[in-house]
């Protein structure tokens, strides 16, 4: 047995008792050398092989038809079954769009794909070409983009319905395995576009490390499995001690008083959790091209109550909920929970927005009331910010209104977003935002309802002209 094929074979691992395999196959060299060895191994092991060819339509007509051309013939040379399907020119750069990327879009629809084929054919499992060298190039890429434990365990060899064997094998055996056989595979002219950071990274920051610090390749899986363990530890105390009660909306909510009692790492990896539970549950989000998964920074934001937006997170009613506006609404919420000077940045205002609308928080008999103040009001804390919703009310003149009882028509078009304060007695107050802002409705001051807290907006930063 070739050693290529019997380190293949032990990538399978326990795994080799399934009967059927589908073969993510580009046409590239690891996913040929895989289809390849699996071919040889397919008989002694008493298993099947179905491959399947995804064209993303990213790429030149041309280079794609070339792509299926190499693994249809490899196909019918091995004698091995194979789907192949396309997906229409522009499609995943429009989803791109939608706040993925041209990558993470494509890993969507690709591995949407592979799902539904999988089950129409009955496979035990998905086989996917990722070599060593992608582990180490994924682990990298993570450590620079500041992820979690989870992401810096770099990929997994098994998910589910997924596996990996060939991450023990390196690029150059894969190539040196295709050369002895002499098998013809396809480059892909994308692996050299400097707008991909996986590609900047092979080109640039990998040659360097090799140069300075060669043992890199052999310590970084180390950290990997080491972050790997505590990502798991994590998660599952997690789940242990923060568990998350579905609302409607959908909507997640969860005690409070357990959630702050957490230490701080493990309220991250329940919000994180969260997001995923929600990213389930929303089906219109596949429909409109899913947002990644927020990254760490903004989910520990998030858990601040500073930031949000493929998420919103409120405090009410001792329950702390995790919302999920859909992609065509948009949505952020920003929670101020005691006095001081606050900043809602203009990019989570929405696009177009280039000043940051600055809150002064004051305490109880402090600051100039809101008849002296424009854009002030009086409210209790905690106080959430966020996107205006379709039936919200407000008590304006002694009833229930909403935005459009307050405003006119003509009104309403010079406000190019609509944002509300809620506390925990409801709406607060109803903020219109254009070229300047405005107070639209504020619950009556200074009462018990109202708050003893005195709020003022603005679009500029105390102490600038």
């Amino acid at each position: 047995m070739h050693p290529f094929e019997s380190r293949l074979l032990q990538g399978l691992g326990s795994d080799r008792e399934a009967k059927l395999y589908l073969a993510a196959v580009s046409g590239g060299a690891d996913s040929v050398a895989m289809l390849a060895g699996l071919a040889s191994l397919r008989e002694k092991e008493r298993f099947s092989i179905h491959c399947i060819h995804i064209d993303h339509g990213l790429r030149p007509p041309e280079e794609g038809a070339l792509d299926i051309q190499t693994v249809q013939a490899l196909c019918l040379q091995l004698n091995i079954a194979c789907t192949l399907i396309s997906i229409p020119q522009g499609r995943i750069a429009a989803a791109a769009q939608g706040g993925a990327g041209i990558e993470g879009a494509a890993r969507i629809y690709r591995y949407r794909a592979l799902h539904r084929v999988r089950r129409r054919i009955g496979a035990d499992l998905i086989l996917t070409a990722h070599t060593r060298d992608d582990h180490l190039e994924t682990i990298l890429m993570n450590v620079l983009r500041g992820s979690g434990p989870g992401g810096l365990g770099g990929i997994a060899q098994r998910r589910k319905y997924l596996l990996r064997p060939l991450l023990g094998l390196s690029r150059t055996e894969v190539i040196q395995y295709l050369s002895e056989r002499q098998i013809s595979y396809q480059e892909d002219s994308t692996n050299g576009d400097p707008r991909f950071f996986r590609n900047r990274l092979r080109a640039r920051l990998i040659p360097l490390l090799d140069e300075i610090y060669p043992p890199w390749r052999k310590t970084l899986p180390v950290l990997a499995l080491t972050q790997s363990l505590s990502a798991r530890f994590i998660s599952e105390e997690t789940r242990a001690r923060l568990s998350w009660e579905l609302l409607e909306g959908p909507a997640l909510g969860i005690k409070e008083e357990d959630f702050s009692r957490a230490p701080a790492i493990l309220q991250e990896e329940a919000i994180y959790a969260g997001v995923k539970t929600l990213k389930a549950l929303d089906a219109s989000l596949p429909q409109k091209g899913s947002r990644p998964l927020p990254k760490r920074s903004t989910v520990r934001k998030l858990r601040q109550g500073r930031l949000s937006g493929s998420v919103f997170l409120e405090r009410r009613e001792g329950l702390l909920i995790l919302g999920s506006p859909r992609l065509d609404q948009g949505g952020f919420s920003f929670l101020i929970q005691e006095p001081g000077l606050h900043k809602i940045e203009g990019r989570v205002l929405g696009p177009g927005f280039t000043k940051d609308l600055v809150l002064r928080v004051s305490p109880p008999g402090e600051g100039s009331p809101p008849g002296s103040s424009p854009g002030a009001f009086y409210s209790s804390l905690p106080l959430v910010f966020r996107e205006h919703r379709r039936g919200d009310r407000i008590l304006w003149g002694g009833h229930r209104r909403g935005f459009s009882d307050i405003l006119g028509p003509k009104e309403r078009g010079g406000f190019t977003r609509i944002i509300t304060g809620e506390n925990a007695a409801g709406l607060a107050v109803l903020v219109g935002i254009g070229r300047d802002l405005r107070i639209l409705a504020a619950e009556v001051p200074p009462g018990e309802r109202a708050g003893p807290y005195l709020v003022s907006l603005s679009f500029k930063a105390e102490g600038k002209k």
